[in-house]
């Protein structure tokens, strides 16, 4: 999401040359369960121990629920309410603005 709408992402772009090369790209950041797991590691904590914050229902929330991570979504940024409405995934917080988070802690 940017200011002008909604803009294509890199998935694409990936896809395309992974097609051409024949290859598997290796994702090292959001939404590779592995990036989490390797931030649980670094922490040292247990999934149950902590909850991804953020602004994406499938960048954020999903993959740390399916880690077992509390998912806590805010209503900012890549927001959309039509995709939380429509979506089997389903944060166990929704937050107006990460200033309400303090309630939850």
């Amino acid at each position: 999401m940017s200011h002008d709408g909604l803009v294509m992402g890199a998935w694409p772009f990936v896809d395309a040359i992974e097609f051409s090369t024949g290859k598997r790209a290796t994702v090292t950041g959001k939404p590779s369960e592995e990036f989490f797991r390797h931030a649980l590691m670094y922490l040292g904590v247990r999934a149950d121990e902590c909850a991804i914050i953020g602004d994406d229902l499938f960048s954020d929330v999903v993959v740390g629920k399916n880690l077992g991570i509390k998912g806590i979504l805010v209503k900012t940024g890549n927001y959309r309410d039509d995709l939380l409405k429509k979506s089997d995934i389903k944060p166990d917080i929704v937050l107006n603005s990460i200033s309400q988070l303090g309630e939850y802690i």
